[in-house]
């Protein structure tokens, strides 16, 4: 069984590798040769910190349901979750992945998959929030056409979503 998991895992990380490759050729090794070691530095810790922070979530949603869980788990939960979400069509492998292991952690199929929904909803707030933050400081601030063109692309499916939801309701 260890095994195959590390043949399927070094199949897949052959075949993530390779995409790039074929696309950019040799352009692709050069371009990353030339991003500064801060810049890798950064982008790394970025990614430490938000798996931490979802597995910190993660952890007060199962200590809701009574099923607390330590932080290492947690976030060793988050990167499965994260990497099946980016490995699988249109992220379909995420919520699977996650009811998987916390069927494993002791908690039932319907309490996973709330606490998926809930991880989801506050993710949606966040980003909503943002939205709107950005549009109410688009209105507030000088006038810029070049705002106008970074904000359109981010304002529009949120409009389009607000009113979806008020036809539905």
């Amino acid at each position: 069984m260890k095994r195959r998991v590390w043949l399927l895992g070094a199949l897949g990380l052959a075949i993530g590798l390779g995409v790039p490759f074929a696309i950019g050729g040799e352009a692709t090794l050069s371009r990353l040769r030339g991003l500064p070691p801060g810049l890798w530095f950064s982008a790394l810790s970025m990614i430490v910190v938000a798996w931490n922070a979802n597995a910190v979530r993660l952890r007060l949603l199962l200590g809701g349901v009574g099923r607390p869980m330590g932080q290492v788990q947690a976030v060793g939960t988050v990167m499965a979750t994260e990497f099946a979400i980016c490995a699988s069509p249109a992220g379909t492998g995420g919520p699977v992945t996650l009811v998987m292991l916390l069927r494993r952690h002791g908690v039932g199929t319907a309490q996973a998959l709330a606490v998926y929904a809930v991880d989801q909803l506050m993710d949606l707030l966040f980003f909503v929030t943002v939205l709107l933050a950005m549009a109410l400081y688009w209105l507030l601030a000088p006038a810029d056409d070049r705002a106008v063109l970074l904000l359109a692309p981010l304002a529009a499916p949120l409009a389009i979503g607000l009113g979806v939801a008020l036809l539905l309701t």
